[in-house]
């Protein structure tokens, strides 16, 4: 039986009967909820998967999708309401990091989340020096394309491709917005989950995540590509609740170079 808040801005595909700990997941540009539809499959019995559903897809397709990123952030806090109490944590990916943290920013310290996943994104405090979201429709598939964000399927039918592409061009916009939102710390400890075939992020970038709290920071440097989590057997899962901190250097092409070459 799926489960939402009030205001559906968060859906629970499996609800757990024995809960340890909550993971609110933050999805990428361009999809919605179900991206994390199957981490249910992935975690421990007790973790229970909740996953925010942005307006303009899926089931809020009706709504208009969003034009502010600092009026989501705020739908989302006051629609978190009992998800954010005992042991729970967030998960963003790529755009859905800049959510992640953001939320987090404006939540008070005694609602805080235990601590903050992020991956596939430069650290919301640093402005963007190419602006995806300005590219022309060849080149932004182009670039999509090879970061893996593409499906044959989505690739294959020119109307749900140009639906997706309406989609990821304004959450590219909102993801843009972010550096203006950041404000401040966040009163929780952030890990970094840099994949080593991720065009869109560095090392060094990476390790500046750590600038935005005092509560502790980690490093994990795993195979993979942009989109790693959707290989159900990445060590992703199995790693993600070890303390251990995988820190390592790897040169890494830079999203400046994707464009100018």
């Amino acid at each position: 039986m799926i489960k939402t808040t009030e205001n559906k801005y968060f859906i629970c595909f499996r609800p757990r009967k024995t809960v340890r700990k909550k993971v609110i997941c933050f999805p990428p540009a361009g999809v919605g909820a179900s991206f994390y539809s199957k981490w249910h499959q992935r975690v421990p019995d007790d973790v229970e998967i909740w996953a925010a559903q942005l307006p303009g897809r899926e089931f809020k397709s009706e709504q208009a999708m969003p034009t502010f990123l600092k009026a989501l952030v705020g739908a989302f806090v006051e629609d978190i309401g009992e998800l954010a109490q005992g042991d729970y944590e967030f998960y963003g990916h790529s755009f859905g990091a800049a959510q992640a943290v953001l939320v987090a920013q404006r939540l008070r310290a005694k609602q805080a989340p235990s601590r903050i996943v992020v991956a596939a994104r430069r650290p919301v405090h640093l402005p963007y020096t190419v602006e995806l979201s300005q590219q022309s429709d060849t080149t932004l598939f182009r670039y999509l394309n090879t970061l893996g964000g593409i499906s044959p399927s989505v690739a294959a039918d020119k109307y749900v491709l140009a639906r997706f592409m309406k989609l990821v061009r304004s959450d590219l916009t909102l993801n843009e917005q972010a550096y203006a939102e950041c404000d401040g710390l966040v009163a929780c400890p952030i890990e970094f989950v840099a994949a080593d075939g991720d065009i869109a992020i560095s090392i060094k970038e990476s390790e500046r995540w750590g600038e935005l709290t005092k509560k502790g920071f980690k490093l994990h440097l795993l195979e993979g590509d942009h989109f790693f989590v959707n290989d159900p057997e990445h060590a992703f899962y199995s790693q993600i609740y070890s303390s251990k901190n995988a820190l390592e250097t790897t040169k890494k092409v830079q999203i400046d170079e994707f464009f100018t070459s």
